[in-house]
């Protein structure tokens, strides 16, 4: 019994010491972590007061590197931050600090050498937040007048004194101008009446259009311009004026111009415009169509049955008055011509394609699109010369010519940045209706025969805008021919005077509609 409770007892001592010895253990291990904290604590203030001793423009450095130049209560903080895309980042705030101290400044925080001229002055007030060393340099440099350079741990700061710098143009070396005429004459004579008393009956109508485009001249114009050279030669050579600081070299596509960063830069912007302008190319798609008109639709092509959704312009009247009456319509939707618009046309009767031509246009340059025939007739002239004992002599001279028979289209096309086209158009058709024989008396006394061929033109010049992609219908040019048939009994319709009664003629009228499709797409 007694050997019991001596168990318990130190049983009861052996729980004590447990208990004594885990919370000694305890509160050891609490004292060290706050020794702990308080040496982190203290660590981190030696950082900041680190931090804040290594920033080597603060007031009383500033003081030191420009003591009169410099209020005292000026201050800035060049401070670099984490890395972003592998390019540190910088908050500068200065107030008229001189340019050079900022500079040397971004250089040591950057931990970039630095090269700078002697004659780069001034002082600068500048905010900057979370901005790399390219952004800040270029804004200074929008400032003062420097040019920098940031290349292999160094940075080249210099005044912004004019250089020279090459531009190239992919354009070729060429000066094209060309004219076009459209005219109309009429004039109705006075019978019976002094020929210069119907002069006021006489009416002419003449339209001309004329395209220069002189490339590398237009350049060298609109740089001298940007730049405010005034320097310039008074003389000319070949209507081009020479620049001093300006040399163009249009067989090389290359241009060099002398002059500051800002002006470069603005000459860069320039040339970039320009050649993206000049380098746009439009398709143009024709189609050229004649319908023969039907008895049901002598009024023409009803275009809402073919195509409800477009729009339409028609006028009474084209610009080729040779023969009337004729009219015009425009039509723009956004559909091109295909197989079903055409199949759709036979609707208002026979359908011939008479051409389908296609072009490829720079922007703002004459095009011109020829499928023809050169047709060719000959004129004869008759001389009769007297000779010696009373003998004449005859002389034929004779002359070739040929006219073009078919399709010819000239345009040029100006496109602008967001694909809308206005063009200025000039299809001409033309075809050989008939022959007529010259009426020259001398040739009818010598049994000569001249026939000289009667060409139909249709023709119209106009304006037009569009988008690229949608099609353009010019159409209303209507036309009336007669067509003579004539059938009978074979050897019985050709006896003389009793023919007549075994053969049988009708004068069938046909009215027929010119059509011309273009669709101009640009790529």
């Amino acid at each position: 019994m007694e050997m019991n409770k001596t168990k318990h007892m130190h049983g009861r001592i052996k729980n004590l010491f447990l208990i004594f010895f885990c919370s000694f253990f305890l509160f050891s291990c609490a004292t060290d972590d706050k020794r702990t904290k308080k040496t982190d604590n203290e660590t981190n203030n030696q950082i900041q007061n680190i931090k804040s001793s290594d920033n080597h423009l603060n007031n009383n450095q500033k003081t030191n590197l420009s003591q009169n130049q410099t209020p005292p209560n000026n201050s800035q903080s060049i401070t670099p931050t984490a890395n972003i895309k592998d390019e540190e980042k910088y908050n500068v705030v200065v107030q008229d600090v001189p340019l050079k101290e900022v500079l040397l400044a971004l250089a040591k925080d950057a931990d970039l050498k630095l090269d700078i001229g002697n004659n780069i002055k001034g002082n600068i007030t500048l905010t900057a937040k979370q901005e790399t060393l390219g952004v800040i340099l270029e804004r200074i440099a929008q400032i003062h007048p420097i040019r920098y350079e940031i290349k292999n741990k160094y940075v080249k700061v210099i005044a912004d004194n004019p250089f020279y710098k090459n531009y190239y143009l992919d354009y070729v070396n060429i000066t094209r101008t060309s004219k076009s005429a459209v005219s109309l004459e009429t004039q109705i004579g006075a019978v019976g009446f002094d020929p210069k008393l119907s002069a006021g009956n006489n009416s002419n109508t003449t339209l001309n259009n004329i395209s220069h485009n002189d490339f590398w001249n237009n350049i060298n114009d609109a740089i001298a311009n940007i730049i405010n050279d005034k320097q310039k030669d008074k003389q000319k050579n070949n209507g081009k004026t020479d620049y001093k600081n300006i040399f163009i070299n249009p067989e090389a596509g290359m241009v060099s111009v002398k002059t500051n960063t800002k002006n470069h830069q603005k000459i860069g912007k320039f040339i970039t415009e320009i050649m993206q302008s000049v380098n746009r190319q439009v398709l143009i798609e024709a189609t050229i169509i004649e319908v023969e008109l039907s008895d049901s639709f002598q009024a023409g092509v009803d275009w809402s049955r073919i195509r409800p959704e477009g729009q339409y312009v028609q006028s009474l009247t084209g610009t080729n008055l040779s023969t009337a009456p004729y009219t015009l319509l425009k039509y723009a939707g956004s559909d091109g011509v295909d197989t079903a618009t055409i199949k759709a046309l036979a609707e208002f009767g026979d359908i011939k394609v008479l051409s389908n031509p296609k072009i490829t246009a720079l922007n703002n340059q004459m095009a011109i699109m020829k499928v023809v025939d050169n047709k060719v007739y000959f004129t004869t002239s008759v001389q009769v010369v007297a000779g010696s004992e009373k003998v004449t002599q005859t002389l034929f001279e004779t002359r070739v010519h040929t006219v073009p028979v078919g399709f010819v289209m000239q345009l040029i096309a100006h496109i602008n940045n967001k694909k809308n086209i206005m063009i200025n158009l000039r299809p001409t058709i033309s075809r050989i209706v008939g022959y007529i024989n010259d009426p020259n008396p001398q040739l009818s006394d010598s049994n000569v025969q001249s026939k000289i061929p009667e060409i139909q033109v249709r023709e119209f010049e106009t304006m037009l805008r569009i988008q690229s992609g949608d099609t353009v219908v010019l159409g209303g040019l209507m036309q009336d021919k007669t067509i003579n048939k004539t059938s009978g009994v074979p050897l019985l319709s050709k006896i003389p005077y009793l023919g007549a009664l075994f053969r049988y003629s009708s004068n069938q009228k046909i009215k027929t509609e010119l059509l011309i499709f273009l669709k101009p797409t640009v790529y």
